[in-house]
């Protein structure tokens, strides 16, 4: 098992002084240590250090010496909710020390714990509503907490322990947050907004709950028309992920009969009923178990948005952008986008635009993409509705892609040309490289990567995934051994009209003319490459 961490935010809060540290150490272990000011050494303690074995055991946190709220949150860089625990501490004298940890981004870790390390059990149904008018997606979950937590053991004097809120993440596109207990009363929920790709909402329980109590709530949410990494929701487009809020559970979704909708999940059922579609899941009985993703788009009248002229090294160009009515706003960030990109790709790349004077893009399903993001073909990028502005890049790169045969080549050089023409053009990616070794389930040497027809699978999946990592990864080792100038040269000379002796570069071309330039890049290839 693998503890490895892709993006890492800590928060303090309740004292300016207390500093977090977290110090991430073998594949088996996470350590945290808590240091203050000298100056309260008497009153927190100089140093804290918790040790959580393999990260779900959570025995640790209850020899805490000093009170406080401690969350960790887990994420996988493709999914929104993945694992989540909260548990509160308190002094007999009641005196706070409030410190929050938020661990952020960690990938492929084990998901279900054993009942007896469930301290603070959540049942959760969580249902998903497409409205007939569109431009927003309902989120309605059903929630029963059973405290299993012993330490928590009602009494009347000494330490007490006890839960009083529960912490969830919920996505940047989320309006309207209301959390009720099951008589009717509001309870209170605090938001915080300062994750990158997510929000955290804790919702106070308005009661102390104690060993062997439980009580039910209900959490009323939407998703609406709003920048977010996850989410995409437009008045004729939604498309959204559905996780388990909870320990165990039921996920469904309805979708009114008119969307077409591409569902990428074989563990789920697509069934009509009247009006509606209806996405039907099994019971879930893990933690942030990922149900779904689903696509649903209105059919509408298709719209064209033409660019201004797009001056490249031998020829003026224009984009033509057809879009679903609605997606105006989409259209124009694709002209933005590949107007400023292009010169750059071309000038990253090393050769010149050999294309039509009208590059087409077209706004297209996930279902027509077979569960890819976006493609490139002859003089037309089909992408999908709210593409990101990299994945938008990334197609256009794909322009340049003539010198090359194999795949790790074609996809490594475009994913380093677009990160590369985004940081020319001062764009901040909206997504972070994934670590390899996170990846290390669907390990396989670049020379056996090849183009999967249909990737709606979680194993296909994530086998794309580390073929697009490790493809870009090596791209940029070989930039920083090699030259940029001197790996374009050699790219050119793969290029038809060079009519290279090699032909195509494939794997064992682009190494003789890496060798033939006198670069060793022996362990690259055993590392990258072979295996």
């Amino acid at each position: 098992m693998a503890i490895a961490s892709q993006f890492v935010k800590i928060i303090a809060v309740g004292r300016e002084d207390a500093q977090i540290i977290s110090n991430f150490h073998d594949a088996a272990r996470l350590s945290i240590r808590c240091q203050t000011n000298p100056a309260h050494a008497q009153t927190v303690g100089d140093r804290i250090v918790i040790v959580i074995s393999k990260l779900y055991k959570v025995a640790n946190w209850r020899n805490i010496s000093y009170g406080g709220v401690w969350h960790i949150n887990v994420w996988h860089q493709n999914s929104l909710y993945i694992m989540q625990r909260s548990i509160q501490l308190m002094k007999s004298k009641g005196k706070w020390l409030a410190a929050a940890l938020l661990v952020c981004m960690l990938a492929w870790l084990p998901l279900k714990a054993s009942a007896d390390t469930d301290a603070l059990e959540i049942r959760g149904d969580t249902s998903y509503t497409v409205p007939s008018e569109g431009g927003r997606v309902q989120v309605h979950v059903e929630m029963e907490l059973v405290n299993h937590d012993a330490t928590t053991r009602q009494k009347s004097s000494g330490r007490i322990y006890f839960y009083d809120r529960i912490s969830l993440p919920v996505p940047k596109s989320t309006r309207d947050i209301e959390a009720t207990r099951a008589n009717g009363k509001k309870l209170k929920v605090r938001r915080d907004r300062s994750q990158r790709q997510f929000d955290v909402i804790t919702v106070l329980l308005g009661k102390r709950l104690f060993y062997n109590q439980q009580m039910s709530l209900v959490l009323d949410y939407h998703l609406a028309e709003a920048p977010d990494p996850i989410n995409y929701v437009t008045r004729n487009v939604a498309r959204f992920s559905a996780f388990l809020v909870g320990d165990n559970g039921q996920i469904s979704a309805k979708i009114p009969a008119d969307y077409h909708i591409s569902l990428d999940s074989d563990a789920c059922d697509l069934k009509a009923a009247d009006d509606w579609q209806h996405i039907v899941c099994e019971p879930f009985s893990e933690r942030g178990a990922h149900a779904f993703s689903v696509e649903a788009v209105r059919p509408t009248v298709s719209r064209t948005l033409t660019s201004p002229p797009i001056q490249l090294q031998k020829q003026t160009i224009r984009l033509e952008v057809s879009y679903s009515d609605g997606e105006e706003a989409w259209a124009n960030k694709v002209v933005d986008v590949l107007s400023k990109a292009l010169p750059i790709l071309e000038e990253v790349m090393g050769f010149p635009y050999d294309g039509p004077e009208v590059l087409k893009v077209a706004q297209t399903s996930s279902g027509v993409l077979e569960g890819y993001a976006g493609r490139y073909e002859q003089g037309l990028i089909r992408v999908k509705a709210g593409a990101s502005r990299e994945l938008i890049t990334h197609e256009g790169a794909h322009i340049w892609s003539a010198p090359f045969l194999e795949r790790w080549l074609v996809e490594g050089w475009a994913e380093w040309a677009a990160r590369e023409t985004m940081r020319r053009m001062n764009m901040r990616p909206e997504s972070p490289y994934p670590r390899l070794k996170d990846l290390r389930q669907a390990d396989l040497p670049l020379s056996e990567w090849d183009f999967n027809p249909d990737i709606r699978g979680s194993v296909e999946q994530m086998r794309e995934t580390y073929g697009y990592t490790k493809s870009v990864r090596l791209v940029a080792l070989l930039v920083k051994r090699v030259g940029l100038q001197e790996l374009q040269a050699i790219n050119r000379s793969f290029l038809p009209e060079a009519d290279a002796e090699l032909g195509w570069a494939d794997s064992d071309a682009y190494y003789e003319a890496l060798t033939a330039s006198g670069t060793d890049v022996d362990d690259l290839w055993a590392e990258f490459v072979e295996q």
